[in-house]
């Protein structure tokens, strides 16, 4: 799953107001309460980040990547030649 990540200050649903859930401690997840459709995440640690699930943005296409973070956990089969920097996990953990 492609994410994206927004300040959360500026960031804001246009229409309907997401449900949501803790799915872990200091993790909440919105969704869509008609279709299901994973929106955001958000850890309490990291309150200046929401990621959002960049397929339900309206224009993912504007929104342009600068590196891949968890790229552990990539399919063997995925190969990505952009160039841009990878971090096994976070990039705020340095790994």
């Amino acid at each position: 799953m492609t994410w994206a990540e927004f300040d959360p200050e500026t960031f804001r649903f246009v229409t309907g107001t997401p449900n949501e859930c803790g799915s872990k401690p200091r993790v909440t997840r919105q969704f869509c309460g008609q279709c299901g459709t994973q929106l955001t995440y958000r850890h309490a640690e990291e309150e200046d980040v929401i990621d959002v699930t960049a397929a339900s943005l309206d224009a993912p296409e504007t929104v342009q990547p600068e590196d891949h973070v968890w790229s552990d956990r990539m399919l063997p089969w995925i190969r990505l030649s952009d160039g841009l920097p990878r971090y096994a996990r976070s990039r705020y953990s340095g790994d």
